[in-house]
């Protein structure tokens, strides 16, 4: 029946950033969609290499920005309190051992000492004293008696006893925990602070004076494709000079 209610003791699942995000969040950025935008217009024109240069730096930088931030999933993703494999239940009046994510409400475990304790739950038989430092950074064993609560997480350090099962899965208050842990945050940074402020300031002045310049420069060379062939690689210079790609570089390959 519990099994059959979802009442098992399961974790929640994290809802962290995906991989997918994290591509698209470091791929489709302001900065990077007009960098783009201009090398497609030089590439357009027939410009050399040597024009094309700052590719370079642009991937570069969004090459490393997914592999930390892929690092970082992966890491966040491992964090866990619960490394138990299985649990001692007791069933059809008798001990067994079954997979921790197996553990249903109400059930009776048996915990002893050294194993760790699979959910929330509270003591109905027995004392024991548990060690509950990975969850309160409380190094001196708490001694548990009948009717007192024991967490999920924690280490039984001494004695034995039986426990009903109160909490399962996401309602443990190790799961409270983790889930903090794992929560997905903007940083915040001066750093990035200051560098977001720089792209927003030039972002409002580049592309006026970028559609300035290019009416100036047809007007100059002409309209057709000789005017435009000469009036690119010119206004992508100073576009791309604007904008601070090395800048952008030394700051993702410090952080």
């Amino acid at each position: 029946k519990r099994n059959a209610d979802g009442l098992v003791n399961v974790p929640p699942k994290q809802n962290g950033k995906t991989y997918r995000s994290i591509f698209f969040s470091n791929i489709f950025t302001f900065f990077n969609l007009l960098t783009f935008t201009v090398a497609a217009a030089l590439i357009s024109v027939g410009a050399g290499f040597s024009n094309l240069f700052f590719l370079i730096i642009i991937t570069l930088n969004i090459v490393i920005g997914i592999i930390q931030e892929i690092r970082s999933k992966v890491t966040v993703d491992k964090l866990s309190i619960m490394n138990a494999p299985s649990a001692l239940v007791v069933r059809d009046g008798e001990r067994q051992a079954v997979p921790v994510g197996e553990v249903v409400l109400d059930d009776i475990v048996y915990l002893e000492t050294g194993k760790q304790i699979p959910a929330d739950a509270i003591v109905v038989k027995g004392e024991c004293e548990v060690n509950e430092a990975m969850l309160t950074g409380e190094s001196v064993p708490m001694k548990k008696t009948t009717g007192s609560e024991v967490y999920a997480g924690s280490f039984v350090s001494g004695g034995a006893c039986y426990a009903r099962v109160d909490k399962i899965g996401g309602a443990c208050y190790v799961q409270t925990l983790t889930s903090y842990a794992k929560k997905y945050k903007k940083p915040k940074s001066e750093l990035f602070r200051s560098i977001k402020a720089i792209i927003y300031a030039i972002s409002f002045f580049i592309v006026p004076i970028t559609a300035i310049m290019l009416v100036r420069a047809l007007m100059n060379n002409g309209w057709g494709w000789e005017g435009w062939v000469a009036a690119v690689p010119n206004i992508a210079c100073m576009v791309i000079g604007m904008f601070p790609a090395g800048r952008f570089l030394l700051t993702s390959i410090a952080l």
